[in-house]
């Protein structure tokens, strides 16, 4: 299997109606990352740390290094598989943040990295989407738990098969 690296990156957005130190500080807390995304976090972001993140999905774990973090701006932090994300915070409002996530360094055979790609938009998707209702309406919408029940699913079909 040839691997290569691809300039090929995700692009996902969110308008979210509060704050932006708010919004912000929701990617940076583990407390608060727990409420949307992950089942644990080893602790807060800071520039140059690497922390672990446990994510829904049993077993589903990656210690992520903390490359800047510019508060209420700009988050980037490395994967362990090397690749990369990065947020960006822009107060649109008073209350109204835009969020944008940036995901590149996908590496594979092409069909793998077009099934990434297409897996992190979506996830992402949904992290934003819980995100926007956790900070709007106060209650966690359950979409990210709710797919990982679906991707363990998946999985154990997939062990079946084999």
């Amino acid at each position: 299997m040839r691997t290569n690296k691809t300039s090929a990156k995700i692009v996902v957005e969110q308008l979210i109606r509060a704050p932006l130190p708010l919004v912000f500080s929701s990617f940076v807390e583990p407390k608060v990352l727990k409420k949307f995304w992950l089942s644990k976090a080893s602790g807060p972001l800071q520039t140059g740390k690497t922390v672990t993140w446990d994510f829904n999905v049993r077993g589903a774990t990656d210690a992520v290094k903390v490359l800047v973090l510019e508060t209420n701006q700009r988050i980037r932090i490395k994967w362990s598989n090397q690749s990369t994300t990065e947020w960006t915070f822009t107060a649109l409002k008073r209350n109204q943040t835009l969020v944008r996530i940036e995901q590149a360094g996908f590496t594979g055979n092409r069909a793998a990295i077009i099934g990434e790609v297409a897996d992190t938009a979506q996830g992402f998707a949904y992290v934003l989407s819980d995100l926007k209702v956790l900070l709007e309406r106060g209650i966690s919408s359950g979409v990210v738990k709710d797919k990982a029940i679906l991707i363990e699913r998946a999985m154990q079909l997939e062990k079946r098969k084999k």
